[in-house]
């Protein structure tokens, strides 16, 4: 780790000691501050998706990227785009998921899809064949069936695994939405995709 001007900069090497690939996870903890730079100022840089992409597209004709929303999610998108190594990828390979969704029309400001175009995809050469978001309320008649509909559409246009897969963590360390308590029933280990009901906030 070093801090160079206004340059924070963590470098970390993997070493394979075998054969099976195994995930590799990193990230920001959202209790991390630079004292003094709001976090609204922070570019977050993310070379090693960038490497990830590049390498699996070398060696296959696809790479799956999961990705998700809140401002952590969108940030670290944001600050892909700005970096001009971004037009290395060819974006027309690479199909986009996402890991979580919130259950709201098309174009809603609060979902993640919504939120992730503004940030980088709109800008991006994708094919829009390979762009699965999740049905709302506008294509779905509700947030099961929606849940099903995606199940199927991973199992017949996923690649079984993904290749990068991005996570947001909140304030409070949740992540996915699921917060600390999570109930037994949302631990899944049948459906790929399940879905979550949860008390809309309060109104004033």
């Amino acid at each position: 780790m070093s801090l160079r001007s206004d340059l924070l900069t963590w470098s970390v090497t993997l070493t394979a000691t075998g054969d099976v690939p195994v995930p590799v996870s990193f990230g920001w903890h959202p209790y991390l501050r630079l004292p003094g730079v709001p976090r609204a100022e922070w570019d977050l840089q993310l070379p090693l998706v960038r490497e990830a992409l590049l390498d699996t597209l070398c060696v296959r004709d696809d790479a799956h990227v999961a990705l998700t929303g809140g401002s952590l999610g969108s940030d670290m998108l944001a600050s892909a785009g700005r970096s001009p190594l971004a037009r290395l990828v060819d974006w027309s390979r690479v199909p986009l998921w996402w890991g979580d969704e919130r259950y709201l029309p098309d174009g809603d400001p609060d979902r993640n899809e919504t939120q992730n175009r503004a940030a980088l995809l709109d800008h991006l050469p994708l094919d829009p064949a390979k762009i699965h978001g999740m049905a709302g309320p506008d294509r779905s008649e509700s947030a099961e069936a929606s849940a099903a509909a995606y199940a199927t559409e991973l199992r017949t246009h996923g690649g079984g695994l993904f290749d990068v897969v991005l996570l947001g963590m909140g304030p409070d360390g949740h992540v996915a939405s699921l917060r600390k308590k999570l109930r037994p029933e949302l631990i899944e280990t049948v459906r790929s995709v399940g879905y979550r009901l949860v008390e809309p906030p309060p109104t004033t």
